[in-house]
């Protein structure tokens, strides 16, 4: 597929790289310069490495990297099982680069071929064409045409791709998944996905943050019984049953199968029973090893970049609950929460979430850095669509050293604002609407009701519907009278848009291009320290919850669809919804570079980002 090419900046913050071998002991030094071998370089870090911490860098500008997505190898002592991930380890290596870099990524599609084909127009909305695959990189604002979702990467071909962005960008935590409609589950759920990380840089920062040790941590739950029932001949709706059926040419059906999960594991079996807060063992990975030990340095600060990846919709709430630590909020999905840092109990996130915690423990010893589950289920939601979240020992902190008095706090500070994450709560919106996701009815408080007619469950709509939309067409172009959706929103770039989103439920709202700025939350039984009014987010599950027979409720989000127009596809970020159909478009007209008068107290292309004391 030809795809026009323009170009974006990305930014990335200088990591410190493991200094053994042994990858279930990592130890990160005090030390702000990485090791010699840790050296800025366009290639593979020495084979001396953990290949989960492999690192590529820019270097003089530019970054230039190969990802080969396909087969990888999980081992553990009771269990060996294929994966998918890039350049044949489990997930991905972390991708670093600064500000004004060109950054030029050639992807291969090491996949095993489809002997049937089913991407055809019966299957839309189904899974299916799981040996095409493209490249999303998740959190930074680029236009669609650079970054195109309906790009579709053949088995054993490959693709260039090169961007550039402007150089207003903010640092932050973001990541790369493979993004293809129809195999989202299987390739970015069964494990293909890396850190992509944008660096701060002089200025930007408090010297005692923007010089932290940093800890990246990949964190993936998989469920690999749940991949092997969606993918096998299990179900009527599974992968290898509905290529039976559809796929062509029809004398080819017999050749229908599924590579990784569908004849289960190598070795061992998989870990169906059920632990304590009710869901299921099954691996919970950190930077692909189960409960690693990381050492640190007693009394050191250190920034934990933690991106979350679970294969089906659960929820982790990190946290390190001993007094002898201290746990703080810095930013929340690659943006800086608007005073940092922020004492949090523990955090909450969804599929896709990223947050930046400050993490410093005092006396030596050994710590769980553990996901809670203090988030309630909805107890009147349909179809459960809130669930418990992990209750797990995530890795294990080994603080060495001498014991440390505890030092004066980070002082907190207020992030400079790039103009396309301005502050909005006081700013009236140009646009208002809502959405809904799920044809589901949601049982309401009696003074409250939605903002359409719902009909009936069963009565035609799609369980995977947006507001009144049906699933969308897995082509998101829309070029022709016969596509499925017409545009779902016509939006001007340089407005305000306000959302009414409607919670609880199991789907994480995540909108490409434009991060939103959340106005008000619904009230919450937990979590209201690491959820405030006025955060930034890309991808928001919000843990509702207040009186037991109040489980509904809304969360107001504003976007400043600042300078890109084009298209942007918002949908629900759990990869079996997005896989079935659960997304919209939404049309930005106008003329590119156009910016709200609305916004103030922010830069711009070429302006000084500076942050102010609290």
């Amino acid at each position: 597929m030809k795809v026009e090419f323009t170009t974006f900046l990305l930014i990335a913050s200088r990591t410190l790289i493991p200094t053994t071998a042994a990858p279930e002991e990592w130890e990160y030094p005090k030390a702000r310069k990485s090791p010699k071998s840790a050296k800025a370089s366009s290639k593979l870090m020495e084979a001396d490495y953990p290949d989960e911490h492999r690192v590529y860098r820019s270097k003089k500008g530019e970054l230039k990297v190969t990802l080969s997505l396909g087969e990888a190898l999980y081992k553990s002592d009771t269990l060996t099982q294929k994966v998918i991930g890039f350049n044949g380890f489990v997930g991905g290596p972390t991708l670093r680069v600064k500000r004004g870099d060109t950054v030029k990524i050639h992807l291969k599609n090491d996949l095993p071929p489809e002997y049937c084909n089913t991407t055809i127009p019966a299957l839309w909305n189904q899974y299916h064409g799981i040996s095409e695959t493209n490249l999303h990189v998740h959190g930074l604002r680029i236009p669609e045409t650079s970054n195109p979702n309906n790009l579709r990467i053949q088995a054993g071909d490959s693709y260039e791709y090169e961007f550039k962005i402007a150089d207003d960008q903010e640092g932050g935590t973001h990541w790369y998944h493979p993004h293809s409609a129809g195999s989202s589950t299987l390739q970015a759920g069964g494990g293909g996905g890396g850190l992509f990380i944008v660096e701060d840089e002089k200025g930007d920062l408090p010297d005692e943050v923007l010089k932290m040790p940093e800890v990246p941590l990949r964190i993936q739950f998989f469920n690999f019984t749940y991949l092997q029932e969606d993918y096998s001949a299990f179900h009527p709706s599974s992968y290898v049953e509905l290529c039976k059926k559809h796929c062509i040419p029809a004398e080819n059906r017999y050749l229908c199968s599924e590579y990784f999960f569908e004849n289960g594991p190598e070795k061992g079996s998989y870990n169906r029973t059920i632990a304590p807060d009710g869901l299921e063992y099954e691996t919970l990975l950190v930077n692909g090893v189960e409960r690693p030990t990381i050492t640190l340095s007693s009394g050191q600060w250190y920034r934990f970049r933690t991106l979350f990846v679970p294969t089906r919709f659960r929820t982790i709430e990190p946290s390190i609950l001993d007094e002898s630590c201290d746990f703080q909020l810095l930013a929340k999905d690659g943006h800086y929460i608007p005073v940092a840092p922020r004492k949090i109990r523990s955090g909450f996130m969804t599929s896709g979430s990223r947050a930046d915690f400050l993490v410093r423990c005092h006396v030596p010893g050994t710590y769980e850095f553990r996901s809670l589950s203090e988030s309630r289920d909805s107890s009147n939601w349909i179809a459960s669509q809130k669930r418990m979240s992990l209750d797990r020992v995530m890795a294990y902190l080994k603080v060495v050293g001498e014991q440390k008095e505890a030092d004066a706090a980070i002082t907190q500070f207020k992030p400079a604002r790039p103009c396309y994450l301005p502050d909005l709560t006081g700013v009236t919106p140009d646009h208002t609407t809502y959405i809904l996701m799920s044809g589901l009815n949601p049982e309401l408080p009696a003074e409250e009701g939605l903002p359409e007619e719902r009909p009936a469950w069963g009565s035609g709509i799609s369980y995977y519907a947006i507001n009144n939309y049906g699933a969308l067409s897995p082509t998101f172009l829309n070029e022709k009278d016969e596509d499925m959706l017409d545009f779902a929103f016509e939006l001007s770039v340089g407005s305000i848009w306000e959302v009414d989103y409607f919670v609880p439920q199991i789907h994480p709202w995540h909108q490409h291009i434009y991060p939103y700025q959340v106005i008000s939350f619904p009230e919450m039984d937990t979590h209201n320290d690491f959820f405030q009014d006025g955060d930034y987010h890309d991808v928001l599950l919000v843990p509702i919850g207040g009186d037991e027979t109040e489980d509904y409720g809304k969360a107001v989000i504003r976007t400043h669809l600042d300078s890109i127009t084009g298209q942007m596809l918002g949908h629900c970020h759990f990869y079996r919804h997005t896989d079935r159909g659960m997304a919209l478009v939404a049309n930005i007209a106008g003329q590119d570079g156009t910016r709200s008068d609305k916004v103030s107290k922010c830069y711009s292309k070429g302006g000084q980002m500076t942050f102010d004391l609290v």
